[in-house]
């Protein structure tokens, strides 16, 4: 989902940008930093590091899906997607084989009616016992988000994210391959 698909912002001041998605309650809060690069001339934005890796991302609720394919493209990252389980399974071993392995994958815990992140992770890491995942979930005290380094996850996402925490967490990943 691009920016283009929201409504204009509903609140905008020098620090910060609100944007209210269309048709939906999703909402993105958006801070403008001292030293953001929009404006910055081609010299300074050489000194900018590009993030690079290729990512996975699993969640059934499409918007999530596109706004975060998005926010992780928009990191400099290449990404793929995956609607469940069993499709995120077979693109990752599919992208491994053909050398294009994925650095890392963001996996949803539920999928209502497939196969969510709890025996997904069981498939990947029994073909890829090096796999990074990342379980996502809004549950913030399912058992497996509380234990996830027992389930197999490297780490885990706690819905709604922040911007700078996914960031932070797919470098951190990424940069011990």
């Amino acid at each position: 989902m691009k920016l283009s698909h929201c409504e204009q912002p509903i609140k905008k001041n020098e620090d910060s940008v609100r944007y209210l998605f269309k048709e939906s309650p999703f909402e993105i809060n958006m801070d403008i930093e001292e030293n953001h690069t929009i404006g910055k001339t081609t010299s300074e934005m050489k000194n900018c590091k590009q993030a690079t890796g290729h990512i996975l991302l699993m969640d059934d609720d499409e918007m999530i899906l596109e706004l975060s394919l998005d926010i992780i493209e928009n990191f400099g990252y290449k990404a793929d997607t995956a609607i469940e389980g069993k499709e995120a399974v077979t693109k990752y071993i599919s992208a491994k084989k053909n050398d294009a392995s994925f650095d890392v994958v963001i996996m949803d815990l539920t999928i209502p009616g497939g196969l969510g992140a709890k025996d997904a992770v069981k498939e990947l890491l029994a073909f890829d016992p090096e796999a990074k995942i990342i379980v996502s979930s809004g549950y913030s005290t399912d058992p497996i988000m509380v234990n996830y380094l027992d389930y197999g996850f490297k780490d885990r996402l706690l819905k709604p994210f922040k911007l700078d925490e996914l960031e932070n967490k797919l470098a951190q990943l990424i940069r011990y391959k």
